[in-house]
């Protein structure tokens, strides 16, 4: 136990000692990384140590390894990483609030990225996106899975990679809700013909307009519900 505790604890040192030395030095997307028997030696420490280091730093996303050039630099996403890593069922109901104040700090924070980068082929996706989802109104299922794939439409429309990303993690709390299905609202099946719902249709509309002040505007309505959402109700829009 002592030995396994030890060797963690080295492990901490040696990932702190790499990513110092790649920061200090300069290192870019795409260099390459010095051998491990030369980390070990340079970090006093057993390649086995350096290769644990190695591993950690890999899983998220710092480095990379490339065909004939062994470790190299990577392109780490802050999403990307993130979603490696976080599981809803590890989250508390706080934390879990706490998720979807930072997606509707996100999703009303796109619409000038979105006015700008907004293509025919985005629209013509989250269109048919809306359809599949008025096929059935009442269908809870079926509005869930519409829901995160049009909020993850939108983030693709962006040309944003860290967006893009995002909608990893989105992804799980959405297939979490899935198990929710008794909480849905009664007004729920009626949303499409109710005038104070903000529906996907009415979020599309303001979207093809390309106006951030329409989009931005629209999108907080859309995304109204998430504030205080009741009990087993929060991530669905």
């Amino acid at each position: 136990m002592e030995e396994n505790a030890r060797r963690e604890s080295l492990t901490d040192i040696a990932e702190r000692e790499i990513f110092h030395y790649l920061r200090e030095n300069r290192f870019r997307p795409g260099d390459r990384l010095p051998m491990e028997e030369e980390l070990a030696e340079k970090f006093h420490i057993s390649r086995t140590i350096v290769r644990e280091a190695l591993s950690r730093l890999r899983m998220m996303g710092f480095i990379e390894s490339r065909k004939r050039r062994g470790m190299v630099v990577g392109r780490p996403s802050i999403f990307e990483t993130v979603a490696k890593v976080i599981d809803p069922a590890f989250l508390d109901e706080e934390e879990q609030k706490d998720f979807f104040r930072l997606r509707l700090a996100i999703e009303l924070g796109l619409a000038d990225m979105l006015a700008e980068q907004l293509t025919e082929e985005d629209l013509a996706d989250l269109e048919k996106i809306v359809r599949e989802e008025e096929a059935d109104p009442a269908d809870y299922r079926r509005f869930l899975e519409c829901d995160y794939h049009f909020h993850s439409r939108i983030y693709q429309a962006t040309r944003c990679r860290s967006l893009a990303a995002f909608q990893k993690i989105l992804l799980q709390f959405f297939t979490d809700f899935e198990t929710r299905l008794q909480n849905a609202s009664s007004r729920f099946a009626r949303r499409f013909d109710d005038p104070e719902q903000c529906t996907h249709r009415d979020l599309l509309a303001a979207i093809a307009t390309r106006d951030p002040e329409t989009i931005q505007r629209t999108m907080r309505r859309h995304l109204a519900t998430h504030r205080n959402p009741p009990d087993g109700q929060a991530g669905t829009c």
